[in-house]
């Protein structure tokens, strides 16, 4: 199978886009053997860059219809996009990112090839994001995760600036 390709605009006349997207399409059965079921999320905070503000609206329109076109593979996979939107400013300690989405991916074969889908798919020549991802726990869980993370820096010797212990 071949990489889906979408365009992004040429320095020039704006009218075409060129840029692969998503991800090389032969991983899929490689992937989907994959016999780990432990469930990944990925959380992500972006913000349009000048470059899509620039974008006319047949542009933005191309370019999310290469994006669409490459989510029956990721589904495949069994990536899900939970939800979808815009932040909330109004709300304590809000992120200052403009949107958000939260995916929901079976194993980490699967968040490894969503990540690479979106940032070969031109994504990041458009906006700013931060990433949060990796393998879901339990509130339980959780807890030792943030007691392990209080141990294993107490175990260690701080260092100051200079050097100096």
């Amino acid at each position: 199978m071949r990489p889906l390709v979408c365009r992004k605009p040429d320095a020039g006349d704006g009218a075409h886009l060129q840029a692969r997207l998503a991800f090389d399409q032969t991983r899929l059965p490689t992937l989907n053997r994959m016999q780990s079921i432990v469930t990944h999320y990925l959380a992500e905070l972006y913000t349009p860059k000048p470059a899509w503000l620039a974008l006319t609206d047949t542009e933005r329109q191309q370019f999310f219809a290469a994006i669409g076109a490459a989510m029956p593979a990721l589904s495949a996979l069994g990536v899900e996009a939970l939800a979808l939107g815009k932040v909330d400013q109004t709300k304590a300690h809000a992120a200052p990112q403009t949107f958000f989405a939260v995916w929901r991916c079976p194993n980490d074969a699967a968040l490894e090839a969503l990540v690479d889908g979106i940032a070969q798919s031109g994504w990041h020549d458009y906006f700013e994001t931060i990433n949060a991802g990796g393998e879901a726990t339990d509130l339980a869980g959780h807890l030792a995760q943030l007691g392990e993370a209080t141990r294993q820096q107490a175990g260690q010797k701080t260092v100051s600036s200079d050097g100096q212990r």
